[in-house]
């Protein structure tokens, strides 16, 4: 009988990347397979090369049909308790401390495989690219829209692209949008060969982290991508801190902008009763299910002044500025 650890976590894709390295020290504490089970849609997304550490990956709506065709060896670990985004502290220590290892003697790497077709796309798009005249480096902007609690306005990431523009940086825009509900990535107003959005899938992003130097990106899945690259990181942090959510990387190669706002990091006064008790009252009123929580909770009167008036647009960009490989002043 084979002992088979099965990993559930049904939402986001950087939550689920964050669970190799869970699969990792369970590999080497008990060997045997680890599988993931989760949403068909981030089934789909990783589909390439097979991910290190992580033997299959299973939709989590059929996991009851997978338990029974591979028998009494199946542990399931349900990881999908608020508790892993809510608490102080990184994800990552989250996921591994519900499994019983101690975070601080695990390999908290994630790392991804190259993906020969995914590269030979983003080398022909890079060949297409216009260039400043004077580049000093690439730098990819993510500018999601949907969560309320994690996004920063449209105006300011146009703003950011047009000061990293001028600034003889090449720009390029990731993401996906969704024509049905309008969320996703933001429109910026950039030359359509730097706008990647929709282009590019989860491997053709990760080929063009390798050969760009700073991401720009709020709370999401893309920092856990460029986790397993090389590329610098400004993240724009507005419920959780930086640190509980940014790669365990050298020092120096991220940098966490967060807002002045009284209540932040606001995630984790979730758990408290005066908090809580007046976010559900408020969404009672409003009509909107509780479990919309996590994505619009603000303990600022839902004012997301954190995003709206604080983080602006000259903390970002210089930020990037000091992450490009040679620093320049901005």
């Amino acid at each position: 009988m084979t002992l088979v650890h099965v990993l559930k976590r049904t939402a986001g894709l950087g939550d689920v990347l964050m669970l190799q390295p869970v699969a990792r020290a369970l590999k080497a504490r008990d060997g045997g397979e680890t599988v993931i089970a989760t949403d068909t849609k981030i089934i789909r997304s990783l589909d390439g090369p097979p991910l290190p550490e992580i033997d299959r990956l299973v939709d989590a709506e059929h996991l009851d049909r997978f338990i029974a065709e591979r028998g009494d060896g199946v542990r399931v670990h349900d990881m999908n308790h608020p508790r892993h985004s809510l608490q102080r502290g990184h994800q990552i220590d989250s996921f591994l401390a519900a499994l019983d290892f101690d975070p601080a003697a695990c390999d908290k790497s994630i790392r991804l495989p190259a993906n020969p077709k995914a590269q030979a796309m983003v080398d022909f798009y890079l060949d297409e690219a216009p260039e400043p005249e004077h580049p000093i480096g690439r730098v990819l902007l993510h500018p999601a829209s949907g969560a309320m609690n994690r996004t920063w306005p449209q105006a300011k990431w146009q703003g950011l692209a047009d000061r990293l523009s001028a600034a003889q940086v090449q720009v390029f825009v990731i993401g996906n949008r969704s024509a049905a509900t309008g969320k996703g990535a933001f429109a910026l107003e950039v030359d359509s060969r730097l706008d990647v959005v929709d282009k590019f899938g989860f491997w053709e992003t990760i080929e063009l982290m390798r050969l760009s130097d700073c991401l720009v990106s709020t709370d999401s899945a893309p920092v856990q991508m460029a986790a397993a690259t090389a590329i610098r990181i400004a993240g724009i942090y507005s419920i959780t801190r930086g640190e509980w959510r940014l790669p365990f990387r050298a020092e120096g190669v991220a940098k966490a902008i967060e807002p002045s706002c009284r209540f932040f990091p606001c995630y984790p006064l979730m758990y408290e009763p005066e908090h809580l008790g007046k976010a559900r009252a408020h969404f009672d009123a409003i009509r909107v299910p509780q479990q919309n929580m996590l994505y619009e909770w603000c303990c600022d009167d839902y004012s997301y002044d954190c995003l709206n008036r604080d983080m602006a647009v000259d903390a970002v960009f210089e930020a990037v500025m000091s992450l490009l490989p040679s620093p320049v002043s901005p």
